[in-house]
């Protein structure tokens, strides 16, 4: 057994005791704190009115879907124009390359 158990009697009357004499300034310490550290430190959350989602019926889902959609364009775009300067190297006399054209939302050089 533990010193606790032995002398629990003791130990909850020193509790007590202990309790009455500092209560007040225990809780002066937090006051202190939650207006000294907590408060400060706090930033409110920003959230999105339910009622604008609502209105304009945009979920989550498909806001990541449109979100997929503009990293996918960004990408070909930008693999279209390396593949660009990839063809300008290497183009001969003959037939040059010309540009890039957007058919059906894809990207095709021209030469």
């Amino acid at each position: 057994m533990n010193r606790y158990d032995l002398h629990r009697e003791e130990c909850l009357q020193y509790q007590k005791e202990y309790h009455a004499l500092y209560r007040e300034k225990y809780l002066e310490y937090q006051r202190w704190y939650y207006q000294n550290v907590v408060k400060p430190s706090y930033v409110p959350k920003i959230r999105v009115k339910k009622e604008v989602i609502k209105k304009t019926k945009i979920t989550k889902g498909f806001l990541k879907q449109l979100e997929r959609l503009c990293w996918r364009k960004i990408k070909d775009y930008n693999d279209t124009l390396y593949h660009e300067q990839e063809a300008k190297k290497i183009s001969n006399n003959v037939k040059a390359f010309e540009g890039f054209d957007v058919i059906n939302g894809k990207f095709r050089l021209r030469f």
